[in-house]
């Protein structure tokens, strides 16, 4: 074969000459967004960059729309009809948009109590500080909720086309790559915008009440939008790498972890000046130092940003809010953009590779040296597949980053510290170890939560996907051709859920058994801490079993479990404050304006109440109770001497005991789910016992 016919086959495999007009029209685009990016960012007004944007926004709606520009292709419409047909997306929005109100209502009447308790007038001042309030609790929410949802909304967009075998036939089709990811992108980011514009009607009550300044407005939506674009970007790129839809959303989410927690501790160390960061010296004449490299790391921190918008709103840095807002989102923005920027274009570029790659007929699977250690089959067929084929991660470089990355801030922090104590007993300190146990409590309380909380919406993620993935792939049928009962599929997938983390407990277990030789958690919490774990796994398990026996799409499936977890992780405490506080505020104001003996007492009674309510509160709550039960020697000896005479201490030790109460109705919950949800409705989905007993 010549030279000249592979040029020609080449340019026929990339969509011949006919198709070069349409990549340039679609070139200009992309290039006349990356001008209008760069110019909001650095010349224009606020008012200028949203009217630009309007613009350039609905031209390209229009050209796409009439065919001129072949940018998106039919797919975006295609998923976007049928995304907007499902009830559940506008049941969400209605839900999100009477909870947000639910706040403000709150906050305003516990303004209005407050004031009338001191006896004293509302005054505009206090209505200006509650819209300040409001709108930066709205911004956190929205934060939030970005975070959380936009993995489990768009890192199955691609993988759950592979898992139905549906993306071998979209590739077969003249659609392009560009076509394909663009198109499955912008479709979860138009439905995860309506769901965060839905706060704008509440946001517009606030200038009724006192306002917000329209420069911080748009500086949250561009904000939650550009973390909303750079958390999309490493989706669909996880999407694209990875084959199955839990593997890429539960890594996306680690991945994420990884890196706030890395930038994180790099500008703590940078603002402390450890010796190791240098002097800033970015754009100097001398090389940049790892000071420069944490600044332009935390760049894209979310957490950060938000920090240092209040510290700006506050006035410690010296200058007003409206001189450091733009440099904040310039910094956030470049760091997003070009984050998306990298992942797009890798996602586009690797597309077709790695989707012939994972196929099938792509490549065949190489026998390793470990396969030879696997036991048989044997008597549970089930739980040995869950076990050794769906519990295998096929990890590549970016994932093997995030694991280091988590385990050297967590794990060698807590080195770091022995190992600082070490150094003070060499160097002949008077008593080097008698801090050790209380920091090593407090680091615990910190890496211990924040990891038994990651893995444990992990856990939640991958049973979301169990039954959801069987159906898709076809391969729930052949299970029901099996002699095998509803019970024992169920407990395998069960059990081999639970097994399927295995490495993220040793990292747990590693880092709770450092802390218990070097004295910061007392023999006596480590029970309570291991049945802590195994009893929120199992019912964070079965919610997600439950919710993919009854949706019918991992997407579905996935977002139900992750807000079902935001609730039970902490998200409960907002709505019982918005419904128990106002109701206690409106007595204790009754009460307040009738003095009297009796009234007194009642005020008493009912603050006694709301004391309790919130001690049961933190018993049921995952984080509170990782920390509650990380006591170390010290509390216990203290409690043994004094503990009745420190209201202090006995408050901490009444809250252990509420702690231990929610962990047993957790445990109900667990017999609850399986014989109340899990197992009838599983029989009945399956017909099994039916078909048996025939």
């Amino acid at each position: 074969m010549s030279l000249l016919d592979l040029k020609a086959r080449w340019l026929t495999r990339l969509g011949g000459w006919s198709a070069w007009p349409d990549r340039l029209v679609a070139l200009a685009f992309m290039l006349t967004a990356a001008g209008l990016a760069a110019l909001s960012l650095t010349r224009l007004e606020v008012w200028q960059s949203v009217l630009l944007w309007c613009v350039y926004g609905a031209t390209l709606t229009i050209c796409t729309r009439q065919g001129w520009v072949k940018l998106f292709g039919p797919v975006l419409f295609y998923d976007m009809i049928r995304t907007s047909r499902r009830t559940r997306y506008a049941i969400m929005r209605m839900l999100y948009a009477g909870f947000l109100l639910m706040v403000l209502c709150y906050m305003f009447l516990m303004l209005f109590v407050g004031t009338h308790l001191e006896n004293q007038p509302l005054q505009r001042r206090d209505l200006a500080m509650l819209a300040e309030t409001f709108f930066l609790g709205f911004i956190i929410i929205q934060l939030t909720l970005v975070v959380l949802l936009t993995p489990a909304y768009v890192a199955g967009a691609i993988a759950e086309e592979k898992d139905r075998k549906t993306l071998e036939f979209m590739l077969a089709t003249d659609l392009r790559n560009r076509e394909i990811i663009l198109s499955k992108l912008l479709s979860r980011l138009a439905n995860m915008s309506l769901l965060l514009i839905t706060g704008l009607p509440i946001l517009s009550i606030l200038q009724f009440i006192g306002g917000v300044d329209e420069e911080l407005v748009f500086a949250g939506f561009a904000g939650i939008g550009l973390t909303m674009l750079g958390i999309a970007s490493i989706s669909i790129l996880f999407s694209t790498l990875f084959k199955k839809p839990r593997d890429a959303i539960s890594l996306t989410y680690m991945m994420l972890v990884a890196y706030v927690a890395l930038a994180s501790t790099a500008q703590v160390m940078r603002m402390g000046g450890h010796r190791w960061m240098g002097a800033p010296i970015w754009f100097g004449e001398a090389p940049p130092t790892l000071s420069d490299a944490a600044w332009v790391l935390n760049a894209g921190n979310p957490l950060w940003a938000i920090i240092e918008v209040i510290e700006a709103i506050s006035g410690r840095g010296g200058a007003s809010l409206a001189a450091q807002l733009p440099g904040i989102i310039s910094r956030y923005a470049w760091f997003h953009l070009s984050l998306a920027l990298v992942c797009i274009v890798w996602s586009i570029a690797r597309v077709r590779a790695i989707a012939l790659k994972q196929t099938s007929a792509g490549t065949t699977a190489k026998v390793r040296w470990y396969h030879w250690l696997r036991p048989s089959v044997g008597s549970y067929p089930m739980l040995w597949k869950e076990f050794f084929i769906e519990g295998r991660i096929r990890i590549n470089w970016l994932v093997w980053l995030a694991m280091s990355v988590l385990v050297i801030v967590t794990l060698g922090s807590g080195l770091w510290i022995v190992g600082d104590h070490a150094l003070g007993f060499i160097d002949g300190r008077q008593q080097p170890w008698q801090n050790l146990p209380e920091e090593m409590k407090w680091w615990f309380r910190t890496a211990g939560t924040f990891t038994g909380c990651l893995l444990l919406l992990m856990v939640g993620v991958r049973a979301s996907t169990s039954i959801t993935t069987e159906r898709e792939r076809d391969t729930f049928d052949s299970l029901l051709t099996t002699p095998m009962s509803a019970d024992s599929m169920l407990l395998a997938k069960l059990v081999g859920n639970l097994l399927g983390m295995r490495l993220g407990w040793m990292w747990f277990a590693v880092l709770l058994a450092l802390a218990v030789c070097t004295g910061g958690v007392h023999p006596l919490g480590v029970p309570l801490i291991l049945a802590a774990c195994f009893v929120y796994s199992v019912v964070v398990t079965m919610i997600g079993l439950t919710f993919s026996m009854y949706c019918k799409s991992s997407l579905a499936a996935t977002v139900m479990t992750v807000l079902t977890l935001i609730v039970l992780g902490g998200g409960h405490w907002i709505i019982t404050s918005c419904v128990c506080f106002p109701a206690f505020g409106v007595l204790m104001l009754l009460f307040g304006l009738n003095r009297g003996p009796g009234n007194e007492a009642a005020a008493e009674a009912m603050a006694k109440v709301g004391e309790y309510l919130m001690k049961f509160q933190a018993g049921v709550t995952p984080p509170a109770v990782f920390f509650v039960f990380t006591f170390s020697w010290k509390d216990v000896d203290d409690f043994g001497m004094m503990g009745f005479n420190r209201v202090g201490d006995w408050w901490y030790w009444e809250v252990v005991g509420f702690s231990i109460f929610g962990l047993f109705l957790w445990a109900m919950a667990c017999v609850i789910l399986w014989f109340g949800i899990l197992a009838p409705t599983f029989r009945r989905i399956t017909r099994r016992e039916e078909l048996i007993n025939d």
